[in-house]
């Protein structure tokens, strides 16, 4: 009877007792993704170059009417050496006030490498990019190839822990070539000391991973990008051959010919204009004279880095205290590739050039090649 009793009294549930959830007594072992909130970070500017190798069409992105943008992404993890860490990376540079050029680059972590690496890029060009005409206006696609421009960035880390959204203050440095297509061709896209620097916010994911799991908490490694420096000097070694057909000047009348090699100084003045300083020595087959002059270039197509140029150049050959200096005067046609972002400058020019010896004028033709460092 007694068992009887207290089985009906367990039984019985008072009509006004509180259900309790069984669910919220469960602890949560998995975090899902949770976005913060839009943080209005300060944005940024951008610098630099992007040239149409091919096709030698360029646009500059240091217009005040280009921004640049880059978008974050960090891992987020309540251990110390798995957070904080820069996953991926969105470069866009486009025209503030309408579409003309519009760049992106997207750079990935992969869970297997050190590093981030390109996943995808494009390069649009409309009507109102300067410099391309409506023959190759369109989008510009990098065809997946292993040709691809070098992202550095200011700090592989942001600074605050476990944070879901933070504004980050980072610059990032692309250079080199990318392939794209374009319409049933293909197109290499340069870039020039492209820098986007500034505040832009990161988001961070649970599901980002950096790099293989490590054995040790890593120490962060930074890498300092400055600001790209305009090459507007460049010093080099200059060679040339010099053919004047039966001068006496030369030396005896089968000496038709000499060679010169020195040291040249080039400053770039204005946007298209440069002067210029050579200073070596003139061989013929019976002397050694030492020569100056001075000269001063204007560029026809392209640019002072690499474009078609003429130049003109005025100097003196000292030509022996009993015979007196040699006067020239010349004129050349040249072309001058320099190498970014390592400054190696080449430079190849061909014309002719004028001697005044003893009151008589001679003609003769002029090669130099040279090679150099711009700085």
């Amino acid at each position: 009877m007694i068992l009887s009793f207290l089985s009906a009294f367990l039984l019985v549930v008072p009509a006004n007792a509180k259900r309790v959830d069984i669910q919220a007594l469960v602890p949560k072992t998995q975090e899902k993704l949770i976005t913060g909130p839009d943080l209005k970070c300060a944005g940024g500017t951008v610098v630099g170059r992007v040239t149409d190798t091919r096709r030698r069409l360029s646009v500059d992105l240091s217009s005040d009417l280009m921004k640049g943008q880059l978008s974050l992404e960090h891992t987020l993890d309540i251990d110390a050496h798995e957070d904080r860490c820069i996953t991926g990376v969105t470069i866009n540079v486009k025209n503030a006030k309408h579409d003309g050029c519009h760049l992106e680059l997207r750079y990935q972590a992969s869970p297997y490498r050190h590093g981030l690496f390109l996943v995808g890029g494009f390069f649009d060009a409309d009507s109102f990019c300067p410099g391309w005409d409506n023959a190759v206006e369109g989008r510009y696609i990098w065809t997946g190839t292993s040709t691809v421009p070098e992202l550095r960035l200011s700090k592989l880390a942001i600074d605050e822990r476990t944070a879901r959204t933070s504004c980050v203050d980072i610059s990032a440095l692309v250079s080199g070539d990318l392939m794209t297509g374009f319409h049933l061709g293909k197109s290499r896209l340069d870039f020039e000391g492209v820098l986007v620097q500034g505040s832009f916010q990161s988001r961070g994911s649970v599901t980002a991973v950096c790099k293989p799991k490590p054995t040790s908490a890593p120490v962060v490694q930074r890498v300092v990008v400055a600001a790209p420096t305009e090459i507007t000097q460049i010093l080099s070694l200059q060679y040339g051959w010099v053919s004047i057909p039966g001068h006496e000047f030369l030396g005896p009348e089968d000496a038709h010919s000499a060679s010169s090699a020195g040291v040249d100084f080039l400053k770039k003045v204005g946007n298209q204009a440069a002067f210029g300083l050579t200073a070596g020595k003139f061989t013929t087959q019976y002397s050694d004279e030492l020569l100056f002059s001075a000269h001063v270039q204007g560029v026809l197509v392209g640019e002072f880095l690499n474009g078609l140029f003429l130049d003109g150049n005025l100097g003196t050959i000292s030509n022996g205290s009993n015979r007196g200096n040699i006067w020239t005067m010349g004129g050349t046609a040249g072309y001058r590739y320099v190498v970014s972002p390592t400054g190696l400058s080449f430079e190849a020019v061909a014309g002719g050039k004028v001697y005044l010896y003893s009151g008589l004028l001679y003609g003769g033709t002029d090669v130099r090649l040279s090679v150099g460092m711009g700085f």
